[in-house]
């Protein structure tokens, strides 16, 4: 659950960093950054509770290191609740 809302949290902020203007844009950057580094944290909590359980962790290796790529799961899941909640 906390990563899910994390994704939430972050996709929205890259959205609206998306159709902001540069000054808008510069004031919201740090906040942005900040919840990304809270989504990434997030992955790596679940990954080692996953991993303490014996759970398949895979998709955070397949995920990778790349924070661009990191982001990009979050904008998916946030598209998927999305698609979902039809």
């Amino acid at each position: 659950q906390d990563l899910i809302c994390r994704a939430i949290r972050y996709a929205r902020l890259r959205s609206d960093w998306q159709v902001s203007t540069p000054e808008a844009r510069q004031k919201m950057d740090a906040e942005r950054t900040a919840a990304h580094n809270t989504f990434i944290d997030a992955c790596n909590i679940l990954t080692r509770d996953m991993q303490r359980q014996g759970l398949d962790i895979a998709w955070r290796a397949h995920l990778g290191e790349d924070r661009k790529e990191i982001g990009d799961f979050a904008c998916y899941l946030h598209c998927i609740l999305g698609l979902r909640a039809r």
